[in-house]
């Protein structure tokens, strides 16, 4: 054998070294690659009494065993709770490596529902996942009717986690009007406006407020009917409203529509708890002689207002406000500062974004927040500011050790 034979004999005898590691691996393995990790987000449908056992989430079986990760732990999650799941593809199931329950960012979602499926219902011109899991409230769920969702994107879709159901407006044109309460027989009230005496109507959905009758001076808004009377959705007793009740928060819902003679707007306005903060909510009432910076018709829900003005509190607890002044505003900025009691994974590319608990306040830290010194760990301490948000929440502006 010659030198150049010699040289490309040896040259192969190196390349089938190095290959037959590789092949040893291979052929340990069964003959198959291992598979990559799969990553999706949903909602958590069904959980084990113990770890490990099976889970449901987004419609996937996903085993938790003692080696799977938990950020927050696995003690603070619960059905209906929003999750990112890496998992290691197994026959007929996955085996979790890391579960982390996402911030809650709902999107409020408004509209009349215009088809309900099993598991799928269209609000406006959106298609929306209602499961076992959603929360429906107000009035029974129909087509036509108005509809307010709280709803969180999935891999599969938008999911409602609430849906706030509304009856859909009686046929009639939109009425308000002030007079006095002459009689009432059943659900039939007879009201003096002037010279005229309307029949006002009354049913299941008329909001009562500060329990008016005969003799009272009442604010009534509803809907002209064919025949002539009113059918009420609101009838207030105006006489001896205390003056200068302050409110502010969110709106979270217009009810129901705009009303004319002379033009109204009722708001339902939400003060989410936070912090050491109860929730609060108000009715508010703006009409034509409420001073407000905007045009009222154009305030949607999830603005901030603040204001003051006359106030009553109906047999539910829920004040109702005849307001005098309105501001339509940011919200407001919120200083945070305690321990550490949660916080995202450090190992996770985007870190420190996520979500952070800092005392008894929820704070998101996103790509906008800017960090001040050093990032937090548990359980040091943690300070900053930064906007409330409708769900309580706040998306942190600053943010740092303290």
């Amino acid at each position: 054998m010659n030198t150049k034979q010699r040289t490309w004999f040896l040259m192969l005898l190196v390349v089938v070294l190095l290959l037959l590691p590789g092949a040893a691996v291979f052929a340990e393995s069964g003959g198959q690659p291992q598979a990559m990790d799969v990553a999706f987000s949903g909602p958590i449908q069904r959980m084990s009494d113990t770890v490990p056992g099976p889970w449901l989430i987004a419609g996937r079986l996903v085993m938790v065993t003692e080696q799977t990760r938990f950020r927050p732990d696995v003690t603070e999650m619960a059905v209906g709770d929003i999750v990112r799941v890496i998992a290691k593809p197994r026959p007929n199931r996955l085996e979790a490596r890391l579960i982390v329950k996402e911030p809650p960012h709902p999107r409020l979602l408004r509209g009349e529902i215009t088809a309900m499926q099993d598991g799928l219902w269209t609000i406006g011109d959106q298609d929306v996942i209602v499961n076992d899991e959603t929360r429906l409230t107000g009035d029974h769920p129909d087509i036509g009717d108005g509809a307010l969702a709280e709803v969180f994107p999935t891999d599969a879709g938008l999911w409602a986690k609430h849906i706030h159901v509304k009856d859909a407006p009686p046929e009639g044109r939109p009425v308000a009007f002030r007079g006095t309460v002459s009689a009432i027989e059943g659900g039939i009230w007879m009201i003096e406006t002037g010279d005229t005496v309307l029949q006002v109507m009354t049913d299941e959905n008329t909001h009562l407020v500060r329990d008016p009758g005969v003799g009272d001076h009442v604010g009534v808004r509803g809907f002209a009917q064919a025949d002539g009377s009113v059918l009420a959705r609101l009838i207030a007793k105006l006489d001896d409203l205390p003056l200068d009740t302050p409110f502010s928060g969110f709106v979270t819902e217009i009810l129901p529509t705009p009303l004319a003679e002379p033009n109204q707007w009722a708001w339902l306005v939400n003060r989410p708890a936070h912090g050491d903060h109860a929730e609060v909510t108000w009715i508010v009432i703006v009409t034509e002689d409420t001073r407000i910076n905007v045009d009222p018709a154009t305030v949607e829900v999830g603005a901030w207002v603040k204001g003051a003005g006359m106030a009553a509190t109906d047999a539910a607890d829920t004040t109702t406000v005849v307001a005098t002044v309105v501001r339509v505003t940011r919200p407001p900025r919120i200083e945070f500062m305690g321990h550490v009691e949660a916080a995202p994974d450090p190992a996770t590319p985007d870190y420190p974004q996520g979500v952070w608990q800092v005392g008894r306040m929820t704070v998101i830290v996103d790509a906008e927040t800017r960090i001040r010194g050093n990032v937090p760990t548990e359980p040091t301490f943690a300070a900053g500011y930064g906007v409330l948000q409708l769900d309580g929440n706040v998306r942190a502006l600053l943010f740092g050790a303290r």
